[in-house]
């Protein structure tokens, strides 16, 4: 049975927040004959989207290795050797996890070519209890909300709690949601001000539904590569571009028209807004060399608010009638020059989702990764209870905005050498502003000034592993 030790021989990490995500795969394996291990034999590995190949040599043991390739597929990989028929195997890979693939090469004469489909590796014992839901088994998920949350809870160890206005949040192995990390092409996208209940550092899910290439679930993992969580580990990887032009563009309606209009026999009506459209389009910059991947995506939710004073037609009414509110808008005017808005019928969020990646072979053992991503957005946070009016100028308007760059080196360096060089930054902004538009204080009503904060992270990470096959 083969196995893959790997030793860190170097690793400089310059970020007082976290550790990286693993962003590559592994193709390992051993070629034999009647005769033994075959040493000498050349393997092709070849990503078919790309026409990327990299080429290897069996060792004295029969053992090859391949790191740093791109997770996902399909991987052809064609082994041959002098005075043997040569064999082929197809894999799709795991990112952060290793195909295993054996050949045994029949003597030329004996056989006609032999097709041996390799299996890839489904749960790697050092991170624990892991799901790993690839770009197929996303695009065949049933999901309503086009959110992060339809997919991770396919792994039993995730369950959704209740958060504030029905944003549910993720909680793994029962942590807190915020206990978390969520990582997008090795970019922690999480709640870092602490303001946001589902965990997010937006409103709804920060990467675009259709860009995900692969995500794995990782309960409670315990490589030194991750850190910045008690719960888990979500690691995203988004798609890359290939030879074909690719693109996909969609629009998602989940509104009013879609709920019931009476309760318990109480006739209601409410105006709610739930859309979505988007795009996503890739392709070739230079065949074989160069490729890119753009993505967009931008939501609108607006939804009724549930109190409101007698007369308003709220589906729980106040005390408090419609013309008492107008008199007390109106002496407030007349007493202190500031108008503190109506009361609040609905509250709205929108949001923002861009991303680019662009992939450059350099040869063939050489080859850069680059990517960009932008969330951006904002939502109007309505105050009130059965028993508490507010005006709509105690309301305040949230805004959020992330923007992430990352940049990826990967070296082959020897058959069992493999670098990985990792740089990325992020700037995290959070404010809130009055609807009311001025900054008066007055004792009587309750107001939210206007405030930002920015938070900066840049993050460099280098990485040396040295993998040694041996036999067990």
């Amino acid at each position: 049975m083969n196995k893959s030790i790997r030793i860190f021989i170097l690793s400089i990490f310059l970020s007082p927040f976290a550790f990286t995500q693993e962003l590559t795969s592994d193709i390992a394996g051993v070629v034999t004959s009647a005769d033994g291990a075959v040493s000498g034999a050349r393997v092709e590995i070849t990503y078919v989207p790309t026409n990327t190949t990299v080429v290897k040599v069996s060792g004295a043991n029969g053992q090859f290795f391949a790191g740093g390739l791109r997770p996902g597929g399909p991987y052809k990989v064609k082994v041959s050797a002098d005075g043997l028929l040569s064999d082929t195997a197809s894999a799709s890979l795991v990112v952060g996890e290793t195909a295993r693939i054996s050949f045994s090469l029949s003597s030329v004469g004996d056989v006609d070519d032999v097709v041996v489909v390799g299996q890839k590796v489904a749960v790697n014992e050092a991170y624990g209890f892991t799901t790993t839901i690839d770009a197929e088994t996303i695009q065949n998920t049933p999901s309503i909300t086009r959110d992060l949350k339809d997919l991770v809870k396919l792994n039993p160890l995730v369950s959704l709690d209740d958060a504030e206005d029905d944003y549910e949040a993720i909680s793994i192995a029962g942590a807190h949601p915020r206990s978390n990390d969520i990582k997008v092409d090795g970019v922690s996208f999480n709640d870092d001000f602490g303001l946001n209940a589902n965990g997010y550092p937006s409103q709804r899910s920060p990467v675009n539904f259709d860009s995900i290439e692969q995500m794995s679930i990782k309960v409670a993992p315990v490589s030194v590569e991750y850190s910045n969580f008690r719960g888990g580990v979500i690691e995203i990887v988004t798609k890359g571009g290939t030879n074909e032009f690719e693109g996909s563009v969609g629009f998602y309606d989940r509104g009013d028209q879609f709920y019931g209009d009476s309760i318990e026999g109480r006739e209601y009506t409410f105006d709610k807004e739930d859309t979505a459209q988007g795009m996503t389009f890739g392709g070739p910059i230079l065949k074989d060399k160069a490729f890119f991947y753009v993505t967009y995506e931008e939501s609108t939710i607006t939804n009724p608010v549930i109190y409101g004073p007698a007369g308003s037609g709220a589906q729980n009414e106040q005390s408090i009638t419609v013309d008492q509110v107008a008199q007390l808008r109106q002496f407030t005017i007349d007493t202190y020059g500031f108008d503190p808005l109506s009361y609040p019928t609905t509250t709205e969020s929108n949001q923002e989702n861009s991303s680019v990646r662009l992939d450059y072979i350099i040869n063939d053992d050489h080859r850069v990764q680059w990517t960009y991503k932008n969330t951006q957005g904002d939502r109007l946070r309505a105050e009130g209870g059965f028993d508490e009016f507010y005006f709509e100028s105690a309301s305040y308007l949230k805004t959020e905005e992330t923007d992430a760059y990352s940049l990826l080196l990967i070296s082959n360096w020897a058959d069992n050498l493999v670098s990985e060089i990792y740089w990325s930054t992020k700037t995290t902004e959070t404010g809130q502003n009055s609807p009311a538009g001025q900054m008066y204080l007055i004792s009587l009503l309750q107001m939210h000034m206007a405030m930002k904060f920015i938070l900066v992270q840049t993050y460099i990470e280098v990485l040396m592993s040295l993998k040694i096959l041996r036999i067990i």
